[in-house]
């Protein structure tokens, strides 16, 4: 790695499942795994390589029994062919904050450390959901109800709107556009789970310590 120029690899583990059931106190795998993980930082130090750990909790409970209650549904109630979360859920971000927590009380001091990844790639499978969570939260951000021309978070064909203007421009308060920059921006949950991530890596984080997600740094 050095002699072809790199400065930075990925690496370290994490049990999801072992802070799923420990909670605020968790680490974030066994004492054995964890001493081979800071041997390995120790490794990297005396080489002159930085670690970025990558982290992927609310991906993690797509496929997990217990993530199972937090997937999205569509309008009649059905689950998507590809299950995601809803970020909404408090549970889900307790879990992702513990997750940062956990890798950060066991290697977040070693300087070795620099970086760690957050939920890489997860937006493509994040779809409009009709959880009440998702419909509850909609309405105490507006005081409105999602509209019923929404079905997917892509948008909508102008040519299916009824009375879509002629000049084809809609005001800023447009129910369906209200939406969508909601769902976008805070709706599906994905922005605040990787904030939630990053808070609880930062808990005992040398000074440094940066985070980053995949797209917005390509």
């Amino acid at each position: 790695l050095k002699r072809i120029g790199f400065t930075h690899c990925l690496g370290l583990r994490c049990d999801y499942q072992k802070i799923w059931d420990s909670g605020a106190d968790a680490f974030p795998d066994s004492e054995e795994n964890i001493r081979e993980g800071r041997e390995m930082l120790n490794q990297a130090l005396e080489n002159e390589l930085q670690i970025v750990a990558t982290l992927s909790p609310g991906s993690w409970l797509r496929t997990a029994d217990v993530g199972k209650p937090f997937h999205r549904v569509d309008r009649s109630g059905k689950h998507y062919l590809r299950d995601d979360i809803s970020g909404l859920f408090p549970q889900v971000q307790d879990f992702v904050f513990n997750t940062g927590t956990a890798m950060s009380r066991a290697y977040g001091a070693h300087p070795a450390l620099s970086a760690a990844l957050l939920h890489s790639e997860v937006r493509d499978d994040s779809q409009v959901s009709f959880l009440p969570i998702d419909k509850e939260t909609y309405r105490e951000a507006t005081g409105e109800e999602i509209p019923d021309e929404v079905t997917n978070k892509n948008g909508i064909q102008w040519e299916k709107i009824a009375g879509f203007p002629k000049n084809r421009v809609i005001a800023d308060d447009d129910p369906i556009l209200k939406f969508l920059k909601w769902f976008w921006q805070k709706g599906d949950g994905w922005n605040e789970l990787h904030s939630r991530l990053n808070d609880g890596l930062k808990q005992h984080a040398h000074v440094g310590f940066w985070t980053f997600y995949d797209p917005a740094v390509r």
